[in-house]
């Protein structure tokens, strides 16, 4: 979902993406298409876990998009499992 609506706003030409310590509860990062606009409901990229760093998490998300990181950004806090030739 969070790739999908981050797609949506790349393709449109405009991606901005902003913080909010506080919606609902819960740290968000919201997306636009120009700068300074309010976080509302309609454009929520991604509701992070309580305590998170919000301005971390963008940084992350900006040098991922940059290719300055090497590895996707962990949004859910779970541990990533792959497979190789069937093993764990």
């Amino acid at each position: 979902m969070v790739s999908a609506r981050f797609q949506r706003y790349y393709d449109n030409g405009s991606l901005f993406i902003t913080s909010r310590d506080n919606f609902n509860g819960y740290p968000v990062l919201c997306i636009a298409n120009r700068k300074r606009i309010p976080c509302t409901s309609e454009n929520i990229l991604v509701t992070l876990k309580p305590g998170s760093d919000t301005g971390a998490t963008l940084k992350q998300i900006i040098d991922f998009r940059r290719g300055v990181a090497a590895s996707p950004v962990n949004l859910s806090g779970c541990q990533a499992i792959t497979y190789d030739q069937g093993e764990i």
